[in-house]
Parts: C-alpha cells; structure tokens; sequence
C-alpha cells in the first residue's frame, strides 16, 4: 500500500516538467519521478517500459485537489509483471471542474532490465480533448544496479479533433542515479518538441529519498531555456505498505 501526499504543484498534469507547459492530456499530479527509474504503476504515465519493474502487482490511487483552478482530480493505475520480461498496465484519469478530463490508458512493456521497450494508448473521452487517442512509446535500460536511461516518444501520432487542438510529438531523454541501494533516486530527464526546439524543451531534476522504512519523499524542479518559461517546483510524502497506492 502506497499513501502519497502531494504537498506543492498547482496544476493537474503529471509531473514537474507538466506543469509549466499546459498539456491538456497528461491528468493529475503525480509525484516526480525519472524516465530511467520509474517502476511503478504510474510508469504506464512516465515511461511505459518501466512496468515491467512493478513486480506481480501495483496499484496506486491518486487523489488531488486544486483551489487556485477549481480542479478535483482522481486517478487509479494497476500493473503486474510475469517475471522481469513482460508486463500490463491500465490507468484511469477524472478531472472534473474547471478543466474536465476522463482518460483511459493501457500498456504493456517487454523485455529484462538490462533493455526494455514498453507502449501505452490513452483513449480521451471527454473535455477539450474528446476524441483523441494518444499512442507513448518508452525505452529503458539498467545496465548496473546504480545507473539507468530512459528515453519517450509522446504524442507519437501527434493527433488531432474537430477544433483544431493538436498534442504535438514530444521526445524525453534521462539518466538515473540509486548511488544508495533503493534509498535515494536522483534523475536529470530533458524533454523536447520536434518544432521550437529550443524555446520550449524543458530540464527536470528529481530526487527521491526513502527516511524510513515505508516513508519517503519525493522533489522535482523543472527549468526551460528561455526567460519566459517559469521554473516549475513541487514535492510529496509517501508511505509505503508494499503494492496498493493513494496520492
């Protein structure tokens, strides 16, 4: 059982580097991670090739609300793993207020932690986004136990609806650091448009840090390039009681 708070991030997107940028598809918070570590029921969110790490179950609830945009968000992942070579994943993400989202996701990743390759479908079915279906593609590799990479193809179809909203393409690469077994993650993950290339790619930093047995906390900071990009800041407590999450 997994217990998260999420203590700062102002908006319902997914992680640090979401909330300065505004996409409408990525659903609520959730609490920083890399591309390179994430091993969780949510990599079906991060990095899709991560779920083959979850083991045989995950779940994890997420629960958040926004008073600065009038936003209540609710969201549940599940993942199992048959060994350390193939893995499922669903998720459901709610957003109803100011801004409404329903999003329904499936994913699926294969291959060892040496090397692995993973996907998820993200079907949208209401909101600004109605209509649209979103395909993420993710690699990752753990060549040691201490260092990983992680790279995602967002967005991979680019699609459209009928009001001329397009999600355009987005690549991340990051690296990941556990210099400490399983008690600190660190990850530099940087993401990037195939257009503006420059003016809107961003760098996130997270760090991750286990207190205690079953408590830890996790911090991201996220930075772009240009001076009209806002530096983006939030973090969260968790409390872990093995497989089954709430945020």
């Amino acid at each position: 059982l997994l217990l998260v708070a999420v203590l700062l991030g102002g908006q319902a997107y997914a992680q640090t580097v979401n909330l300065a940028n505004g996409d409408p598809s990525r659903g609520v918070t959730l609490l920083p991670d890399s591309l390179a570590f994430a091993d969780e029921s949510t990599a079906l969110t991060y990095n899709p090739a991560g779920l083959g790490r979850v083991g045989p179950w995950n779940l994890i609830y997420v629960h958040e609300r926004s008073q600065t945009r009038s936003l209540v968000g609710n969201a549940l992942f599940g993942a199992g793993s048959m060994g350390d070579l193939f893995a499922l994943g669903a998720g459901v993400n709610a957003i109803t207020g100011a801004g409404n989202l329903t999003k329904l996701s499936l994913g699926t990743s294969f291959g060892p932690q040496a090397f692995s390759g993973g996907a998820s479908l993200n079907w949208l079915v209401n909101g600004d986004t109605k209509g649209m279906v979103v395909l993420d593609l993710g690699l990752q590799s753990r060549p040691v136990r201490w260092l990983a990479f992680g790279a995602t193809v967002r967005n991979v179809n680019a699609p459209t609806n009928g009001a001329g909203l397009m999600l355009p393409r987005e690549w991340g690469l990051g690296v990941g650091l556990r210099p400490f077994e399983e008690v600190v993650t660190l990850g530099v993950d940087w993401y990037f448009p195939e257009q503006r290339l420059v003016e809107t790619s961003r760098l996130q930093y997270t760090a991750k840090a286990t207190i205690v047995r079953g408590l830890r906390v996790s911090a991201g900071v996220s930075h772009g390039f240009v001076p009209q990009t806002p530096l983006a800041f939030h973090a969260g407590l968790g409390i872990d009681l093995e497989n089954v999450g709430y945020t």
